[in-house]
Parts: structure tokens; C-alpha cells; sequence
């Protein structure tokens, strides 16, 4: 059961990752339901450990792309601005996040909460929406990028989407919808790469442990349900229809409220 349970949590964490739904609070929601908040690693590992899944998906997905980034980087070109831009729109959420670690692991427990940050996850992706058709040639730089940083700060709270929020700020100060989607998902690699190397020791526990080979088919869902989303994602930019996942998000957020206080 545990093996069933760790792969469903895995492809909902690879497909939601990229889609601006928020995957953490997908997670939150599905332990909750599936009454497994006690059974899985708590505190935010069990998400970190998924999300390695997820790490690995976009450094498979953009692996030409970051083979070129790296190979700009050491000849002082476009890659050594991206590494530096990334490093810019980093800073806010890791010194956030380190100031309220525990403040935030803790909300994860407090699945009342994900349903209220539903319906503000949202609104954010309406009002990016609202200004996608009007900008499209904003050029990157690390005021901007800060800028766009910042406001994933708020994504640290399980119910906002972590892509949805840094695509409406892109959008928002300008930038067409396939920057702000390739920026967004890049953006993600520095972060995981902090939160694996400092959750590392409590993932050997993880692997090595009764549940390990569950743990592994979690991160092997993880992996391909990233893969899957991050195409999707990246052909679907022609089309911009985002009002039906701000709409998807009201609905969620709604009705868990809902079977919450009823039930």
C-alpha cells in the first residue's frame, strides 16, 4: 500500500510541479485525504524528496540548453548572465526561507490553510493573465530578475505554485510567456539544489530505511511526471490559455474548504 501510495504522491508531485497549481499543496491535500499525514515523512522531507525527482526531470529536459549556458559560462557570454540572474532571484526565498524554516515546514501540517492559498493562487494567475497580451518584449536583468525572485517567496506557503506566481511576475513586468516559463523553470534548479544538499543525510535515512524501495518509486514518478508536465507546459505557450488552471484553483480551493468544514 505504501509503494501504491508514494507513486501516486510522486506523479502528482511530477505533474503539478510545472503546472501553476501548486505541487506542495497538491501533496498536502492528497495526504490529508488519503489520511497519511502520520504515516510518510513529515516536515517538508517527504516534498523535498520528491522534488529531487522533479530536479532531475528539468536537468534532462533542458540538458542542451544548460550544456550551452555552461559552455557560455566559462566563455564570459548569455551563460554567465544566467547563472547570475539565477543566483540574483534566489537570494530572497533562500534567506526567507532560512529566517522561517520551521514557520513554513509547519504549515504544511495545517491543510485548512492550503484551501485559502488556492483561492489566492488564483487570483495571481488572473492578474498575470490580465497582462500577458498587453507586454511582450521585456529583455531579462537583475533587477527584474530579483524582482521575479521576490515574489516566490510566497510560494514557500503550500497552495501557491512556486511557477504559477514567477511566470504572472515575468508576465506582469513584461516578458513574453516563453521566457518567463523557461526563466521560471531554471529558477527552480538553484533552489532544489540548496534544499537536497542540506536534506541529504535525512534522504540516505529515507532510502535506507524499511520504506526505502517505495521512497525510490516516489522519485522514479516524480522524475517522469516532471518530464511530461515540462513538455506539456512548453508547447502549450502558442496557445496561453491559463484561465482554466486560476479557474482549476478556485474550484480545488472551494471545495476542500468545503468537505473541511463539513466533514
Amino acid at each position: 500500500m505504501e509503494v501504491i501510495s508514494l507513486a501516486i504522491l510522486g506523479l502528482i508531485q511530477g505533474i503539478v510541479e510545472f503546472l501553476p497549481i501548486s505541487s506542495s499543496g497538491h501533496l498536502v491535500l492528497a495526504k490529508f485525504l488519503f489520511g497519511l499525514e502520520n504515516q510518510l515523512a513529515g516536515d517538508g522531507l517527504l516534498e523535498l524528496w520528491l522534488h529531487l525527482g522533479t530536479f532531475f526531470s528539468i536537468l534532462f529536459y533542458f540538458r542542451r540548453r544548460l550544456q550551452g549556458l555552461t559552455r557560455d559560462f566559462f566563455m564570459g557570454g548569455e551563460g554567465r548572465q544566467m547563472v547570475f540572474w539565477l543566483f540574483i532571484a534566489s537570494l530572497p526565498v533562500a534567506i526567507t526561507y532560512a529566517v522561517g524554516k520551521e514557520y513554513f515546514e509547519s504549515t504544511y501540517l495545517k491543510p485548512l490553510w492550503v484551501g485559502f492559498f488556492f483561492l489566492l493562487n488564483g487570483g495571481i494567475l488572473f492578474f498575470g493573465i490580465s497582462r500577458q497580451e498587453r507586454y511582450s518584449s521585456q529583455a531579462l536583468c537583475a533587477s527584474l530578475a530579483f524582482l521575479i525572485g521576490l515574489s516566490q517567496v510566497l510560494a514557500l506557503f503550500p497552495g501557491i505554485s512556486r511557477s504559477g506566481i514567477t511566470v504572472s511576475c515575468a508576465l506582469i513586468l513584461g516578458f513574453s510567456l516563453p521566457i518567463a516559463l523557461e526563466f521560471s523553470f531554471l529558477l527552480l534548479l538553484p533552489l532544489l539544489a540548496g534544499g537536497i544538499l542540506l536534506k541529504m543525510k535525512d534522504f540516505t535515512n529515507l532510502i535506507m530505511g524499511q520504506a526505502g524501495f517505495s521512497y525510490l518509486v516516489g522519485f522514479l514518478m516524480a522524475f517522469l511526471g516532471g518530464l511530461f508536465a515540462i513538455h506539456f507546459m512548453m508547447k502549450m505557450v502558442r496557445h496561453s490559455h491559463w484561465q482554466g488552471f486560476a479557474w482549476y484553483c478556485f474550484a480545488l480551493g472551494f471545495s476542500f474548504l468545503l468537505i473541511y468544514f463539513v466533514y
